[in-house]
Order: structure tokens, then C-alpha cells, then sequence
């Protein structure tokens, strides 16, 4: 086993459950993301398989170690908790303003979805929902800056699938059917999109990167003295995510 790998697939996968990160943008910081898309294009190959290994054992061993403590802190420090990941997501965000129009527009529509009020919830444990949770989750993985996360605690479905990584049952199994099929249908379309439109795609998903910031602080503000708290976070953000900027 590759340790460094290894390493940085336990840094992914830490990145995957906490609320508002994005385990497919860290991978891109780490210098494995465009490795891992195009192994996964070719997984007849000895050496792909091993290299995929690596980084997906330390992926999943991270999700299962953590999952519970995520799930405490979300559960009991939710506030502050979330601000923290403000920082971190602004932290690990570089900024394609490249095209500032498809930035805006994007912007203003992801911040439209994250705010609705959905009243659809994929918190139950039917088999339907456990496997439309799982190619959520793979779409997720593949695509930088979206955050699993934070569209499982949209649907009210946060605590279900983190329960799915920490223990094993039938619905845990349907999950994974669901990441297998996700996987299968997103990392092509991924790998031509990049290929063909990178700097369209690094535009997109450095406004969703904002978009879940903003999302962020809304969600999480109650009270007056977490308004003041909040705030100071929210432009430490925006300060850090300034200097990522790339025009």
C-alpha cells in the first residue's frame, strides 16, 4: 500500500461528511482528482485498480472512524460547527472568474435551490430512497465542490446516511448499489466535460463553493449573538476565499 495515498484518502474522506466540504475538491487539491477520474475510466488495468485502492480504502476506513464523532458534533455544537466548515470550504476554494457571467448566474441559481423549502425528504429507510441517497452521494464524489452533505441535510437526510456509513444492513448495501450506480453513469460524462469545458466546469463549481458558504451562515443563523458570531466567520471566509481568486 501507497501510504501517501492512503493519506489522502483518509483527508478526502473526512472532507466527504462534513457538512458543506467537498471530498472531490479536496482530491483536486491533493493532486489526485484528474489520477482518480481517469482510472476509473479504465478499470481493466492492474495498476489503475491498485492505485484506486489506495486512495478508496483510506476513503472509507476515514468515513467510518468519523462518521459517529461528525455526527455528535453536527448533533450537539451544530453553530459552530458550521461555521468552522465556512472556513474550511473558503480555505480549500480556488475562485475561476474567468467567466463572470456563467459565475453569477450560477450563483444566484444554486443559492435559489439550497434556500428553497423542499418538502420532500429522503430521510426514510425505503429502498428507493436509500438508492437514489447512494448515486447523491456518487454524483457528489465525482463532481468538485458539490457538497453531499450539504444536499443530504436539504432533504432532512444528514443523520440517515451517516448511520448508513457507520453501521451494516440491507439498507447500507442498497446504498452502495446506488453509489455503484452513480459512479457508472457520472464519471464519463465528467471526463469529457473536463476535457472539453475545464474552465467552464472550474466556474461552475467555484460558485457553488460560494453558493454553500452563503448557505452556510443563512441556515445556521438563530439569534442575535450567532448573527454577530456568524458574521465576523462569514467575512473571514470571504477574505481567505479572495486570495484563490483566479481571473
Amino acid at each position: 500500500m501507497k501510504i501517501d495515498l492512503f493519506i489522502k484518502g483518509l483527508i478526502v474522506g473526512l472532507f466527504k461528511i462534513i457538512p458543506g466540504l467537498s471530498g472531490s475538491l479536496m482530491a483536486y487539491n491533493l493532486n489526485i482528482y484528474d489520477e482518480c477520474i481517469n482510472k476509473l475510466n479504465n478499470l481493466f488495468n492492474y495498476n489503475n485498480i491498485k492505485y484506486l485502492l489506495n486512495v478508496g480504502i483510506g476513503i472509507l476506513i476515514s468515513i467510518v472512524l468519523f462518521s459517529k464523532i461528525i455526527s455528535y458534533l453536527y448533533l450537539n455544537y451544530c453553530f459552530i460547527f458550521m461555521m468552522i466548515s465556512i472556513l474550511l470550504i473558503s480555505s480549500t476554494t480556488k475562485i475561476y472568474f474567468k467567466n463572470k457571467l456563467l459565475f453569477i448566474i450560477t450563483l444566484i441559481i444554486s443559492l435559489i435551490l439550497l434556500l428553497s423549502k423542499f418538502n420532500i425528504s429522503f430521510g426514510s429507510d425505503s429502498i428507493l430512497n436509500t438508492l437514489l441517497l447512494g448515486i447523491i452521494e456518487a454524483i457528489s464524489t465525482i463532481v468538485p465542490s458539490l457538497s453531499g452533505s450539504a444536499i443530504f441535510m436539504m432533504l432532512n437526510s444528514y443523520d440517515y446516511v451517516l448511520s448508513l456509513y457507520s453501521s451494516i444492513n440491507i439498507n447500507t448495501i442498497y446504498f452502495f448499489v446506488g453509489i455503484l450506480i452513480g459512479l457508472f453513469i457520472s464519471i464519463k460524462v465528467i471526463k469529457i466535460i473536463i476535457s472539453k469545458y475545464k474552465n467552464i466546469f472550474m466556474t461552475i463549481i467555484s460558485a457553488l463553493s460560494i453558493s454553500t458558504i452563503i448557505y452556510l451562515f443563512i441556515k445556521n443563523i438563530n439569534t442575535f449573538n450567532e448573527l454577530i458570531i456568524g458574521s465576523i466567520f462569514l467575512i473571514l471566509g470571504i477574505k481567505i476565499t479572495l486570495k484563490h481568486i483566479i481571473y
